[in-house]
């Protein structure tokens, strides 16, 4: 019984065995060729390479990510950016969201970032035209799953 048990669910290999020299071998290119047996070959080709070139292209969709429920509470908090004076108009805001959870609740913490562009003096090099506060780092970036939750 131990051999059997072995043989049937013990790990097993394969044994590489060395090919014979004294067999024969198939040699295919050297075999001679109808004609017709020629046109079904370049016709097998041809349809081989239509089929490589015209493969269809599958798009990938990207994902969509449902916004999170309205009847949440909402946190919200806004982060401005350095070096804003008087020289700067307010234009807009990136708002992002992030679900958070505290125990017995859900709700969405909303980090609001305010876009300011200079109003008309010239911008130096060095300075970008828009500003906006960078993005506190989150645990998963590419998601809307906040560090507590």
């Amino acid at each position: 019984m131990a051999w059997y048990r072995r043989r049937f669910w013990n790990a097993s290999s394969e044994r590489f065995i060395p090919s014979d020299p004294n067999q024969r071998k198939i040699d295919f290119d050297g075999l001679d060729v109808l004609p017709q047996e020629e046109d079904l070959a370049k016709e097998a080709d041809k349809e081989l390479l239509e089929y490589k070139c015209h493969r269809p292209q599958i798009k990938k969709k990207n994902p969509v990510r449902l916004p999170l429920p309205e009847d949440l509470r909402r946190e919200e908090k806004v982060i401005e950016p350095d070096g804003i004076n008087k020289n700067w108009i307010r234009i807009g805001e990136e708002a992002t969201e992030v679900l958070e959870h505290k125990p017995g609740e859900l709700y969405v913490r909303r980090i609001i970032r305010p876009k300011y562009v200079v109003k008309s003096t010239p911008v130096k090099q060095e300075e970008a035209a828009v500003q906006i506060a960078s993005l506190p780092p989150l645990p998963l970036p590419s998601s809307n799953a906040g560090a507590s939750l």
